[in-house]
């Protein structure tokens, strides 16, 4: 990607229009409050979305691992003919 278009598209996501920039930029009061509302709301679409994909890993992974832990857990004690006990044995 090249590095104007990420520019553009990082403008875009703090709610800054490219097309406007040098106008917004060109009177610095305006410019700075453009930017501190455009970081938070970049902040707040970021973490949101870090909190979506981390439910919807969690979820998948608790849909997937229980049911496979438990049959590679039983076809391991029945192929291996070992019975897994909490007691140490006697030296």
């Amino acid at each position: 990607m090249r590095f104007s278009i990420h520019i553009k598209d990082t403008l875009k996501k703090c709610g800054i229009p490219p097309e406007q920039l040098e106008v917004l930029a060109s009177d610095r009061d305006t410019w700075r409050t453009m930017c501190n509302q455009g970081l938070t709301i970049f902040c707040s679409n970021y973490t949101a979305d870090a909190e979506k994909n981390m439910l919807v890993d969690t979820q998948c992974l608790l849909l997937l691992s229980v049911p496979f832990v438990t049959s590679v857990a039983e076809s391991v004690h029945q192929t291996s003919g070992f019975i897994a006990t909490s007691e140490a044995t006697p030296d």
